[in-house]
């Protein structure tokens, strides 16, 4: 029964996807986020290649909010466990296009779509311990 919801999540999730181009294509807010979804794993491979042997920890940001709640935990966590690159995937734009700590982050990719395979696929590319 699980699988039959998670089989039509992602057809319907899918059909949104192919809804959303029209408006990806004339409203530059819906742009950016919309494209850069289709790179994530090539991006996150690309890192990946460069960086096979490290360690990786991977957080989820919703938004900059989000992201500004979490940053003392980002921090700690790099005094911590400093051989760990910290991967932060952002859900908006506002999130990804406001963040810069070079510093703290080591990689930063939008999440990928919300299919199955889409997030097996990048998750199996990052390889995160946690």
């Amino acid at each position: 029964m699980v699988f039959l919801l998670l089989f039509l999540y992602d057809i319907l999730y899918f059909f949104v996807i192919i809804i959303a181009f029209p408006a990806a294509v004339f409203f530059p807010k819906i742009r950016m986020p919309y494209f850069k979804r289709f790179g994530v794993n090539l991006k996150t491979h690309k890192w990946r290649l460069k960086n096979s042997k490290a360690k990786v920890a991977s957080i989820h940001c919703a938004s900059y909010g989000e992201y500004e709640h979490i940053k003392p935990f980002i921090r700690e966590l790099k005094k911590q466990k400093p051989d760990y690159k910290i991967c932060v995937q952002f859900f908006s734009a506002s999130g990804y296009n406001n963040v810069s700590d070079p510093e703290y982050i080591d990689l930063k990719v939008f999440t990928p779509f919300d299919l199955f395979f889409s997030q097996l696929i990048f998750f199996n590319i990052l390889k995160p311990q946690f």
